[in-house]
């Protein structure tokens, strides 16, 4: 279920769910930041800064690595879309992009070390069982 990232009332909300798990999470996966943005604008630099906020609290509170899905801009593929100042907060961000039946994972910053080598996988199709 979509929380509002830009909502301190909401991200404890969060918080109070995880906390109920029997284990701590690793990873906190937020698909898509669009849907758990929020009513503000993600082309606001004052909104934006607030979703982070919430970013940050919730990998602070858990420990957690924080993996948010983000759409690229309309017209400029290269980045995302929005305000800048989510490429200015991540230590690290990729770009997948499908090509024919391959996905290429890249990646287009990295903080503190050398990118990593680009990644690729072909998709298949597969017929699977039904099992009832």
């Amino acid at each position: 279920m979509p929380i509002a990232l830009m909502d301190p009332a909401s991200v404890a909300a969060l918080l109070a769910d995880i906390r109920t798990l029997p284990e701590a999470p690793a990873l906190v996966i937020i698909d898509t930041l669009n849907r758990n943005f929020g009513p503000g604008d993600e082309n606001s630099t004052a909104d934006m800064t607030k979703a982070v906020a919430g970013l940050d609290a919730i990998r602070t509170a858990t420990g957690a690595a924080i993996l948010g899905i983000h759409h690229s801009g309309h017209v400029e593929k290269g980045r995302g879309r929005g305000s800048s100042v989510l490429l200015g907060a991540v230590d690290a961000e990729y770009a997948a992009e499908m090509m024919g039946n391959t996905v290429q994972l890249r990646s287009t910053k990295m903080k503190d070390s050398d990118p990593p080598l680009q990644l690729a996988w072909t998709l298949e199709k597969a017929e699977l069982a039904m099992v009832r």
